[in-house]
């Protein structure tokens, strides 16, 4: 526990008795424009000091009239840590920002020294009105050192991965003695007299909840625990900017998606396995990303599974260097004699993995083993220049004299296919081979008086008015183009002979939809209400759509002539007419969870491993997967741990008479089977133990698999990422 008892009673007799309101008739509200008080305003905070050009406005804090008793100063605090974000990526949170916080304090006039005991408590204030905050997430990016790998990664890989699902949550800051008496967070101070933010292990604790409410300073166990979802913020994502209201300076705030699901939530098909793969083991909790669930056990291992329950492999971190295979030790003690090893883990599946070891050194550099210590590939930020190969270190010096290399990554997991990429001060990117032959080059920040001249007469003639955001050039054997962003969100891609390749807007209008599309929208949707729209075009206007969000949740994506090409939904109501009217017809008493339709089919393995093709697909309650074909026509029936009581009455039948006991079958699956020529009743009794049945519930077939786990366990997906989310490079 965090205990200020005696610096805390000190500085509250001294606050008290010499501590006046501060006298601010003297400031200069132009020169210092972080000062605020009762007539209100508004604050800007720079992504690059002393630049005050609207671009690079980090925060804007909106205070309205009488939102504040006195006139008061605010600094504003990023809060980041390598660690912490992949601790959160574990089955927490997927994070999309740094952590935002502001402090707000008073201040007499002129520089004074002031002591490290001096106010070092959190400052709580309470605003009369909301106070609006805008930020622009990402507008200090090209503060990125790339020298940095841990700064790079984090930038690059997890803060640009901004997308519509993620959220605003808000992680509590205690104030003096709310935790616990004297508990407190700690305000650094400068000799000026000006906070310097909150200590960061204060922060860190705070985040991962290793200090909450419950648990005092310091002793509690990574958590969401002082997390909670704010309800109304304004994301845009395509702009990495957010907008939202405050009510007060106790909370620190981050963009991200929450992936933690409680142990009690997992699907019991999963803790099935669990137990039955594991059985000295126990759930922890869980997480999922939309398509897999990872399992964490309590030996600090991980399972990882398919969504439909099928699984896939199992993670070991718990190893040390000791417990590599010898060859693997041999070849880090060699290469490596200097370096620490952070993180040993291991990949345990049925197949055949290249990858079984991964080991994470201090330096940034991943390596990768098989199972008998092989060296299968390796990975690693801040790569040493020097070390290039001497084609691509000529290539270099001959075109980009005079150029800063800031960073260098080398990508060796596969070792047949090395890849160098070298970033350098002027933004450009170079693609290497491991010989050094150039690959690839990607130019950023080009200027608009360099583009060709069709190019330009392009923008001119169509968005005369409108300022470019980004250009950049990619130049290689197989070609070039041009990606070009406005500062209005729209995006074109051109190819080296200056013609127009793909498009994105992300502002289109309701109004510039197709009268077919509109139609459609008013005859199976009429009351929702439509958030966003997108229309993306590709390979020169061949393949294009309109991407349509929904207030609800419900996604749509259609073609120009009105055809549902993809939906994405999750209940009853986001489904058309005509299906919507054969579920509530077929299973009225299920509640559907999860709908999603592509126009290319999924595929999905059923029974003794047979292909069905369908286009809708369909979740249920109770663990239930349903597959129809776009002409609305039953294509499978699936469930996992079914009740044996819910099976046709002669199946039923069948295993209370010869397997009394049992209530339950660990699969049923029903479709029309090309092997056996019929629709078939397909049941696990056990994860081994199979039987088939035909449509009058006769046995046609009974076998036991020699596997320790189930062949087909469920539905093994293919599904197709969304077609126009996946082109763009």
């Amino acid at each position: 526990m965090r205990n200020y008892l005696l610096i805390a009673t000190f500085i509250l007799l001294v606050f008290q008795s010499c501590y006046k309101e501060p006298d601010f008739t003297n400031f200069d509200y132009e020169t210092y424009n972080r000062v605020v008080g009762p007539l209100g305003g508004e604050i800007n905070f720079y992504a690059n000091y002393g630049d005050d050009s609207k671009n690079s406005v980090l925060v804007n804090l909106n205070i309205p009239e009488s939102a504040l008793d006195s006139v008061m100063v605010f600094n504003m605090y990023q809060y980041e840590d390598y660690e912490l974000v992949l601790q959160m990526k574990d089955g927490y949170s997927e994070i999309g920002s740094k952590f935002l916080y502001f402090v707000p304090f008073y201040e007499s006039e002129g520089y004074h020294e002031r002591g490290q005991l001096d106010l070092s408590y959190h400052l709580s204030v309470d605003f009369n009105e909301p106070v609006t905050v805008s930020y622009n997430f990402l507008a200090d990016g090209s503060g990125i050192s790339d020298g940095s790998w841990q700064e790079s990664q984090l930038y690059y890989d997890h803060y640009k991965k901004t997308n519509r699902s993620y959220q605003l949550y808000r992680i509590k800051i205690p104030k003096l003695d709310e935790w616990g008496e004297a508990d407190n967070i700690y305000v650094n101070w400068n000799n000026q007299g000006y906070p310097d933010g909150y200590d960061q292990t204060d922060l860190y604790y705070i985040i991962s909840g290793i200090w909450s409410p419950l648990n005092d300073w310091g002793t509690g166990y990574f958590s969401l625990e002082n997390w909670e979802p704010v309800q109304d913020f304004n994301l845009n994502s395509d702009e990495n900017s957010i907008s939202f209201d405050i009510y007060n300076t106790d909370y620190i705030y981050v963009i991200c998606r929450i992936i933690y699901i409680k142990a009690e939530n997992v699907p019991i098909k999963i803790t099935n396995s669990v137990e039955k793969l594991y059985p000295t083991l126990e759930i922890e909790r869980a997480s999922f990303n939309g398509e897999n669930y990872t399992i964490f056990l309590s030996d600090n291992s991980y399972a990882h599974y398919t969504k439909n329950g099928e699984f896939l492999y199992l993670i070991d971190g718990n190893l040390s260097k000791s417990e590599l295979p010898w060859a693997a030790q041999t070849y880090i003690n060699t290469n490596y004699p200097d370096d620490l090893v952070k993180k040993v883990t291991r990949v345990q599946s049925e197949d055949w993995n290249p990858h079984e070891y991964e080991v994470l050194l201090r330096s940034g550099i991943k390596l990768f083993f098989g199972a008998w210590g092989e060296l299968s590939g390796s990975f690693q930020y801040g790569f040493e220049p020097s070390d290039l190969p001497a084609d691509a270190l000529s290539y270099l010096l001959e075109a980009f004299p005079g150029e800063i290399i800031n960073n260098v990554t080398f990508d060796n997991e596969n070792l047949l296919d090395p890849i160098y990429i070298v970033y350098l001060s002027s933004d450009a990117k170079v693609y290497f081979d491991g010989t050094g032959s150039l690959i690839e080059i990607l130019y950023y920040r080009v200027d608009e008086n360099e583009l060709p001249e069709n190019i330009a007469e392009y923008f001119n003639t169509n968005y005369p008015n409108t300022a470019f955001s980004v250009i950049n050039y990619s130049l290689s054997e197989d070609g070039s183009y041009y990606d070009i962003s406005l500062a209005d969100g729209k995006w074109f891609r051109f190819d080296d002979d200056g013609t127009l390749w793909e498009l994105e807007f992300n502002d289109v209008d309701e109004s510039e939809l197709p009268t077919v599309i509109n139609s459609f929208i008013e005859t199976h949707f009429p009351n929702k209400e439509i958030t966003e729209i997108y229309f993306y075009s590709y390979d020169y206007g061949n393949d294009e759509v309109y991407d349509i969000y929904f207030s609800d949740q419900l996604n749509i994506e259609f073609d120009p002539g009105g055809t549902v090409t993809a939906l994405y939904g999750n209940n009853l109501l986001h489904l058309p007419l005509p299906l919507r009217n054969y579920i509530q017809s077929n299973y009225p008493d299920e509640n559907l969870l999860f709908c999603s339709f592509n126009s290319d089919a999924y595929v999905s393995f059923l029974g003794p491993d047979e292909e069905v093709i369908h286009e809708w697909e369909l979740f249920f309650e109770g663990n239930m997967w349903l597959g129809i074909n776009e002409g609305l026509e039953f294509v499978y029936l699936f469930k996992y741990e079914a009740f044996i009581s819910s099976l046709e009455p002669v199946i039923r039948n069948y295993f209370s008479i010869n397997y009394p006991g049992e209530t339950t079958v660990y699969e049923l699956a029903n479709y029309y089977s090309e092997y056996y020529g019929e629709t078939i009743y397909f049941v696990g009794l056990y994860y081994d133990t199979f039987f088939v049945f035909d449509e009058a519930g006769n046995l046609l077939d009974q076998y036991v698999t020699t596997k320790k786990k189930t062949r087909i366990s469920g539905v093994k997906k293919s599904i197709p990422e969304k077609k126009m989310r996946s082109k763009r490079a």
